[in-house]
């Protein structure tokens, strides 16, 4: 067995470590699970191989990872595996907040198609231009995002799920909608693995 590090990598910012990203190691069909572990504060995860090929798929919300391999070969090893953090811009019109999420499956793989209706429920217009109902699908990185004028009385539904909740857009330029659907005085919690 040979000690091996891996460390996860911001790969357009600057290299800076990321963490907490699932990390999976299988052999080199990409069939067997050998090990897996979370990345640490500095982006590492420590881990002992025994001589091979490897392929690592790796997970975490608002990142975007490629499968990547490494090879074990008598020797300790430090390998660096690359991530994109996935940049959610705010729009150019004033007044407007981008509401947007992140859906994982429960293995943490991007959830494509993902819909989310986001209803207006006072003044019309005020839901982008004149729309009293958005529809949206997440992309193939599970980001799915609407703009809404701040300040308006909305409903958000996610298809396929019992979660609708009806909240105020907040005055910001971006916010999450997980994490406002999610709010502390509400039962349905963000949880990140």
């Amino acid at each position: 067995m040979q000690p091996v590090t891996l460390t996860v990598v911001d790969t357009p910012n600057a290299d800076a470590p990321l963490v907490d990203v699932d990390v999976q190691v299988y052999e080199d069909t990409g069939v067997t699970l050998i090990t897996s572990g979370v990345t640490d504060t500095d982006g590492e995860l420590a881990i002992s191989l025994v001589d091979g090929d490897y392929l690592v798929r790796m997970f975490s919300v608002g990142v975007t990872f490629v499968e990547q391999t490494f090879t074990v070969a008598g020797a300790p090893l430090a390998e660096q595996l690359e991530g994109a953090t996935i940049t959610v811009s705010p729009p150019s019109a004033p007044g407007v907040c981008r509401l947007y999420a992140f859906f994982t499956d429960f293995d943490g793989t991007a959830l494509q198609n993902q819909k989310v209706v986001v209803r207006n429920l006072f003044a019309p217009g005020v839901l982008g231009t004149t729309k009293l109902q958005s529809e949206v699908l997440s992309d193939v990185t599970g980001l799915a995002q609407v703009d809404v004028v701040q300040g308006a009385k909305i409903r958000i539904s996610i298809v396929n799920t019992s979660l609708v909740r009806e909240l105020t857009v907040p005055a910001a330029s971006t916010a999450d909608m997980l994490t406002l659907l999610g709010a502390v005085s509400d039962p349905f919690q963000v949880v990140s693995s």
